[in-house]
């Protein structure tokens, strides 16, 4: 599935993975009854009160066809959630929406001019990538070039306001790249945040590169995490600390991914195999409420949906017919939640 169908599910699971990071079982407040919470419940803990060590295990839907999250097989939202302890990404994007610059990797990244739209990236000078090689002006500056849709042999997943940059040139040094925009794009900050992480030149660098140079394994990273293990035979991919990292030092020691479908999520939650999954239905709700152990949580996700509207066809959607059928759905004051509940994920309690 691609990242805009499941981004709820993952964006749900991410906010456990901040819950159950602990190297001993980790217990939610109040007794695990599995009773849904009525607000967001994500149950935050601080990393700093939490101890070293443990290993978190989670699910996938099916083993990655490609492990570059930019190609068009490869672009699946598990995937993306699985890599980003992996790669370099701008922007970190807080609880309430709000970003600002992950510093391990840069640290500065400022609108520097309007007119020409012009955005500096300062690149962290402690940044590598995991084969030694620093990264530099010249990453941003490939990555943009594969993804722009000038070259039709990059089997892209999207174009992410790559198509309206006209230059990626070295600024100060090579650890600086000045990115300047032909038309404006007011979405610049997610260019390199998000699922939208940044990939080494070297598998982006051509077409060969990009559609198959990580259809076996990922490439070279630069993350907290390193993917260690990959086993087809058992379905499972592992995750542990690097050892390289210049960063704060994560607290749990591997991450561990399971191939799983959907229907056997919940039971391998049941018999402790994962340590949490997404509910997706109703029955599964309610065994879950009913499951010793299993403590339910939710929390909002950041999904959005829009109507576009044929302006070509004036007769058939007049301004006064747009009015009106705005009222009629009672949006006429702009945005508002779609749905009045949130989805409830399930944690089990070790």
């Amino acid at each position: 599935m691609t990242n805009r169908t499941r981004v709820i599910l993952a964006l749900l699971i991410a906010a456990l993975m901040v819950a159950g990071c602990s190297a001993a079982p980790v217990t939610p407040s109040g007794a695990p009854n599995g009773a849904v919470g009525t607000t967001s419940d994500i149950n935050p803990q601080n990393p700093a009160t939490l101890r070293d060590g443990g290993n978190l295990r989670l699910a996938l839907s099916d083993f990655p066809p490609n492990f570059n999250t930019l190609h068009i097989d490869g672009n699946s939202a598990e995937v993306s959630a699985m890599l980003k302890a992996t790669l370099p990404r701008a922007f970190v994007i807080g609880p309430d929406g709000s970003t600002t610059v992950d510093t391990n990797y840069f640290t500065s990244v400022e609108l520097t001019q309007t007119d020409p739209q012009v955005i500096t990236y300062t690149i962290n000078p402690k940044a590598f990538w995991s084969d030694g090689t620093p990264i530099t002006w010249r990453d941003i500056a490939s990555q943009i070039h594969a993804t722009s849709g000038a070259d039709k042999n990059f089997a892209i997943a999207s174009l992410n306001g790559s198509d309206r940059v006209a230059s990626v040139t070295r600024g100060a040094d090579d650890r600086q790249a000045v990115v300047t925009f032909a038309k404006h794009y007011a979405e610049w900050r997610g260019m390199f945040a998000g699922n939208g992480m940044l990939l080494p030149a070297s598998m982006t660098a051509t077409p060969e590169a990009f559609n198959t140079g990580q259809l076996n394994a990922p490439g070279p990273s630069a993350g907290p995490f390193i993917v260690s293990s990959l086993d087809r035979s058992t379905q499972r991919i592992v995750l542990t600390r690097n050892p390289k990292w210049w960063g704060q030092r994560p607290r749990l020691d591997s991450i561990t991914y399971l191939v799983l479908d959907d229907a056997a999520r919940l039971p391998a939650l049941q018999n402790a195999t994962i340590d949490a999954t997404g509910i997706g239905s109703l029955d599964q709700l309610t065994i879950a409420e009913r499951t010793k152990g299993i403590s339910i949580r939710r929390a909002p996700a950041p999904s959005w949906s829009h109507f576009t509207i044929n302006g070509a066809r004036p007769g058939r959607f007049s301004p006064i017919r747009r009015y009106g059928w705005r009222s009629a759905r009672g949006s006429t004051a702009g945005p508002s939640p779609r749905w009045p509940s949130t989805a409830s994920p399930a944690i089990r309690a070790r």
